[in-house]
């Protein structure tokens, strides 16, 4: 797909739980997190290797990340930095 001016870059939307954060205990490689947006603790399986492929698929794709998520901003903080 082309992308002209104005049309801006693609995304690659992303969702937090069920994607980044198993439903299930996962396997090696990811930690046990707790965070607290907005004042409501959660407890995160997340996998610091994570980032770099995402980082990798937006700068190969030529596109955006962009959090398509119940964490909304609250990725940027809580999520984002325990990925990588």
């Amino acid at each position: 797909m082309a992308y002209g001016p104005g049309m801006g870059s693609p995304l690659v939307l992303l969702d937090v739980d069920g994607v980044l954060n198993p439903f299930e205990r996962p396997h090696r490689g990811f930690k046990r997190h707790r965070c607290s947006p907005n004042g409501i603790t959660y407890k995160l399986w997340l996998n610091a290797g994570h980032g770099r492929l995402l980082l990798d698929l937006v700068e190969s794709a030529g596109a955006e990340l962009a959090w398509a998520s119940y964490w909304c901003e609250n990725a940027n903080t809580w999520i984002s930095p325990r990925v990588g």
